[in-house]
């Protein structure tokens, strides 16, 4: 079957994927409270958080396999788990169950017969997570990894518009990893929105659009990469380092400055680099070398856990 063409106005930021206010209790338990998400066409979002943080209850919220307590999920303006709606998502949440004594390839056909798709879709499918050559042999067989990408071809089958993926690379070797991050990219920008929970942050910080930050079951954090990780500061390595305190404290009242040694941290716009070195060599400072450090996303992540959590988050999931 030929590729559907993405609808018009796909790649221009159509919303796929709102969540209003969405909770969830379990008797006293409340895991999810007050989440609100935006998803566009053409977007990867990387949904984070620590173990137990709520990222799986809201996925499945998300897919209607759980009744929300409170809030609402809509996807493409119709209720989560409408008919309609689960025919336009494709997901894989949690670890993928097929039969183990059929093989990839039948396991996908006995999918496509009940969603009543296409049977040239599994080949399409296969070829997509680089399986086609694997899809004879038994799922049984099949290691961690070739069963997520397997996983995947499942959520691929209907050619959704949606695709909700709970750790998609888990297992992959680094070769898998990267065909996979292309694949998800491809798919975002053929006009498909992508909802990715993963625990390889460096991935997500090279993949995703956007980043939503959930611990106990609150969102703390949403935005860009570059916007979460905050502006990077200066490292500067100089002598003596007493006047060039004294310079950067008055040419930049407030900024952080830490000494390391030799090596300065001055908490300040990268974009001043040449201005600040220059009132460094004026002031008789000797500047060796600039350079930038800018938190990772796993630093910032940490960060925002810890400060939430009261500094007991460090298992990413």
């Amino acid at each position: 079957m030929a590729e559907r063409a993405a609808p018009p106005g796909a790649l221009h930021g159509e919303e796929l994927l709102r969540t209003d206010k969405l909770g969830k209790r379990f008797g006293r338990l409340t895991a999810v409270e007050g989440v609100d998400l935006r998803l566009r066409r053409g977007e990867v979002l990387g949904f984070l958080g620590p173990n137990g943080a709520g990222k799986t209850t809201t996925l499945r919220m998300i897919l209607g396999l759980v009744r929300p307590s409170s809030g609402r999920a809509e996807i493409m303006g119709l209720p989560a788990g409408a008919p309609d709606a689960l025919g336009r998502t494709g997901s894989l949440v949690e670890t993928p169950a097929f039969y183990p004594y059929l093989s990839g390839r039948d396991n996908l056909r006995v999918l496509a017969r009940q969603g009543r798709v296409p049977e040239a879709r599994v080949e399409t499918a296969l070829g997509m997570v680089q399986l086609a050559a694997r899809g004879a042999d038994r799922f049984a067989h099949y290691s961690l990894g070739m069963k997520q990408r397997l996983g995947v071809a499942a959520a691929l089958l209907k050619d959704p518009e949606l695709l909700v993926l709970d750790e998609p690379t888990n297992g992959l070797d680094p070769a898998g990893l990267a065909a996979m991050n292309r694949l998800l990219r491809e798919l975002a920008g053929s006009g498909k929105g992508v909802l990715l929970s993963s625990h390889q942050l460096s991935e997500v910080e090279q993949l995703c659009d956007r980043v939503a930050v959930i611990v106990r079951g609150r969102l703390i954090a949403e935005g860009t990469v570059t916007e979460l990780r905050g502006a990077g500061t200066l490292l500067l390595r100089l002598a003596p380092m007493e006047p060039a305190l004294r310079c950067l404290a008055a040419l930049l009242p407030g900024a952080a400055l830490e000494v390391q040694g030799d090596l300065l941290r001055l908490g300040a716009d990268p974009a001043r680099a040449a201005e600040v070195v220059r009132a460094l060599v004026a002031a008789g400072v000797d500047v060796w070398e600039v350079r930038v450090a800018e938190r990772s996303l796993e630093e910032v992540f940490l960060a925002m856990s810890e400060e939430q959590e009261g500094g007991s988050a460090r298992d990413v999931a």
